[in-house]
């Protein structure tokens, strides 16, 4: 079974903000070579 986690659900599990969470998957997903959403813009 596969479990996909939201920005917004990411942060709570790890004690974070979600703009915390998302500076830390926009910088870590090149890395481990995760898909990003065309849509959504980093930096």
């Amino acid at each position: 079974m596969s479990r996909n986690l939201t920005e917004r659900q990411v942060g709570p599990l790890f004690g974070v903000r979600f703009s915390t969470a998302r500076r830390v998957i926009c910088r870590l997903s090149p890395l481990l070579a995760l898909e990003r959403d065309p849509h959504r813009r980093c930096g």
